[in-house]
C-alpha cells in the first residue's frame, strides 16, 4: 500500500513539475528547482552542518516552498519571488 501511495504521489508530483515549467521534455524538470529546494530546508532551521532537525521546521519550510508555487500560479513577477527567497 505504502508503495501504490508512493507512485501515485510521483505521479502528481511530475504532473505539477510538468505544469509549473510548462513544457514535458525531462530535460527541464528539476532545472534550478535546488535553490529553492535548500532555501526551504535552511528557513525550515535545518542546519546545512548536519545534526538535529525539527519536524515541524521541515513543514515550515515546505509551507514556504507551497508559498512560492502559489505566488508563480498566481503570475507574480519572478523577481518578486526572488527578493522573497533572498536571491
Amino acid at each position: 500500500m505504502v508503495y501504490g501511495l508512493s507512485g501515485l504521489l510521483a505521479g502528481v508530483a511530475g504532473v505539477f513539475a510538468s505544469a509549473r515549467t510548462g513544457a514535458a521534455d525531462p530535460n527541464y524538470i528539476g532545472v534550478l528547482f535546488e535553490p529553492d529546494a535548500i532555501a526551504a530546508a535552511v528557513i525550515g532551521g535545518n542546519p546545512l552542518s548536519g545534526g538535529r532537525i525539527s519536524i515541524l521546521g521541515c513543514v515550515f519550510g515546505a509551507l514556504v516552498g507551497l508559498v512560492d508555487g502559489l505566488l508563480i500560479a498566481v503570475i507574480i513577477q519572478s523577481i518578486l519571488s526572488s527578493l522573497r527567497r533572498g536571491a
